[in-house]
């Protein structure tokens, strides 16, 4: 019997077939997009090296400071331009924290009646954006000097904002940001799929109560996005 395929064609037909593997392989883990992310990088490092601090530039002067006793699931960091604190929220149990610049905790909030508070900017001075991831919502609260209970219930310092009639299987809203000049927010939806939805609108005083809101999104967008997971 004469073979099917002559070992160099046997050859070349395992070689295509372990390119095609390599290449599924690295569109799946969006290879090509990190490289090419790496590329950018440099290029942009390189051109702002005369006008800007790059990160490789910084050096850690505090490293792995602990918080406080018992505090876990820090899940937040925010900068607070009025106080010149940081801010940051944790999950079980839920609490609102108040830092110093160098880390060191100065006051414990309790956040009662949230459920898995995830994310936490700063809007204006004692007014704050927390996201909820379980239940996709977002919560503008108030928190003053004084304040040692924020209660998700009391709408004269909590106002609670839906963003999905579905509860989350812990894959919901993991990343807020806030852009001051157009008061507008930046939600990052953390997998299944990748999104990054922008909502206007909120920073304003004008709103009150549980509202349902419109969500802008760009799913095309997202799908260049390299990473899998926010």
């Amino acid at each position: 019997m004469f073979p099917l395929f002559s070992p160099r064609t046997l050859g070349a037909l395992l070689g295509g077939a372990l390119l095609l593997a390599l290449t599924l392989v690295a569109q799946q883990h969006r290879l090509f997009e990190r490289l090419w992310f790496n590329v950018q990088s440099q290029l942009q490092a390189e051109s702002r090296q005369a006008r800007s601090l790059w990160l490789p530039g910084y050096r850690v002067t505090v490293e792995a400071r602990p918080i406080g006793d018992g505090i876990t699931d820090v899940s937040a960091l925010s900068f607070d331009p009025d106080r010149r604190t940081l801010v940051s929220v944790t999950n079980k149990p839920a609490r609102f924290l108040e830092l110093d610049l160098d880390g060191r905790l100065l006051r414990q909030v309790e956040l009662r009646g949230f459920s898995d508070p995830e994310a936490i900017e700063y809007i204006a001075p004692g007014v704050y954006m927390i996201s909820e991831e379980r239940r996709q919502r977002l919560v503008r609260v108030r928190i003053g000097a004084d304040t040692r209970v924020v209660d998700i219930d009391d709408r004269q310092v909590s106002h609670p904002f839906s963003l999905s009639d579905v509860q989350s299987d812990n894959r919901g809203n993991e990343g807020l940001a806030y852009d001051a000049a157009r008061e507008r927010f930046f939600v990052a939806k953390e997998s299944d799929p990748v999104r990054i939805y922008e909502i206007e609108g909120l920073g304003s005083e004008a709103f009150e109560g549980l509202q349902a809101l419109s969500l802008r999104t760009d799913p095309q967008r997202d799908r260049r996005l390299f990473v899998r997971d926010l």
